[in-house]
């Protein structure tokens, strides 16, 4: 009785007014990453706080979660790659689209860390973890350049082949007889 009575102490007097905090703070990181000010959105302006400040003081709540998401983003777009990479697995996603884009960014961090075999390895993950027409030839499509940057002719074939089969209503699959062609 004792635990029972802990758990939803924490979840009911702890958890929830700390959420509700987290999603007033989060909204103007929200408007600047909107507009595109990274930056801004990153690390806030002074009188609102950015995605790395709500992560670290709300990372318990979803909204905090979710910042970790958005701070690997802005991260990424800023050219602080490893930062990306640290917030991005942070990520908890539970969100099966957000969690492929997060995955998908990460293999893009490691791509321009010049990384490239970890990164390829994010891409084939991101392009399993929720089989859709959006993020998987996306990640397939991503995953067949880095193999041919690397000289694996093979796996980049199969990449694109899994697109013209698996997907092909995808925008992805318009072109993708050229890349076969090339492998």
């Amino acid at each position: 009785a004792v635990i029972v009575a802990l758990f939803f102490g924490y979840k009911y007097l702890i958890l929830a007014p700390k959420e509700k905090e987290a999603q007033k703070q989060i909204y103007a990181a929200e408007q600047f990453f909107a507009r595109d000010s990274f930056k801004l959105a990153l690390n806030g302006d002074g009188n609102a706080l950015g995605f790395a400040q709500i992560a670290d003081n709300f990372g318990s709540t979803k909204t905090g979660n979710l910042a970790c998401y958005y701070a690997g983003i802005c991260n990424l777009r800023l050219g602080s790659f490893e930062k990306a990479i640290d917030f991005l697995k942070s990520y908890d996603a539970s969100d099966k689209i957000v969690g492929t884009l997060a995955t998908i960014a990460i293999g893009d961090a490691y791509v321009e860390l010049n990384k490239l075999e970890d990164g390829a390895d994010y891409y084939i993950k991101a392009a399993n973890m929720d089989k859709n027409m959006f993020t998987s030839p996306n990640a397939f499509m991503k995953a067949g350049g880095v193999y041919e940057a690397l000289g694996k002719y093979a796996e980049a074939l199969e990449a694109y082949n899994t697109i013209k089969k698996e997907y092909p209503k995808s925008m992805e699959a318009r072109d993708i007889e050229k890349y076969i062609a090339r492998d």
